[in-house]
């Protein structure tokens, strides 16, 4: 660490890990038999249709629930989570969180730093973890940048359905 930005190079493994953690590659995307490649390739995009594809579905119900205003809304977040889907599947550069956010300075100096440490910063060629980690905070500002979803959670209902069946479970 150094003035609160985070250095890579700063990370150590100590040899007492063992050989399992001297070879972080796995951890990237660009390496096509990894847990990181099927789900920066896989999992991700897959995320980010059914979002998509629900937020579609229950379009009725929300414009009922936060007025017929909110439906343009509503299509620009689809349209924001369909460029995002569209840049992992390209492998597109990490770009800078927009929206006016307390968290926004800390994903600057992250991704300035990763852009440092890594030659590209990209869906495929960056550490999953960090990819991960940014598509969902750019989902969550598909949402803040909206009027009327601004503190909506997209998968509230399926938390619910969840916590429903488990205590049905317990019962």
């Amino acid at each position: 660490m150094t003035h609160g930005k985070v250095i890579m190079s700063d990370i150590t493994i100590p040899p007492e890990a063992g050989t399992a953690f001297q070879d972080l590659k796995g951890a990237y995307g660009e390496v096509i038999r990894s847990f990181a490649y099927k789900t920066v390739k896989d999992r991700m995009p897959i995320i980010l249709t059914k979002l998509i594809d629900y937020l579609y579905r229950k379009r009725e119900v929300l414009a009922s629930r936060f007025g017929k205003e909110s439906r343009e809304d509503l299509k620009q977040i689809i349209g924001h989570l369909s460029q995002l889907r569209s840049e992992i599947q390209t492998n597109k550069p990490l770009g800078t969180i927009e929206v006016d956010s307390e968290d926004r300075v800390l994903w600057k100096q992250f991704l300035s730093a990763a852009a440092v440490e890594y030659e590209t910063v990209t869906w495929f060629d960056s550490p999953w973890l960090l990819v991960e980690c940014y598509m969902y905070r750019k989902i969550r500002e598909a949402f803040e940048g909206s009027i009327f979803f601004k503190n909506f959670d997209p998968w509230s209902e399926q938390k619910e359905n969840a916590l429903e069946a488990k205590a049905n479970q317990t019962t």
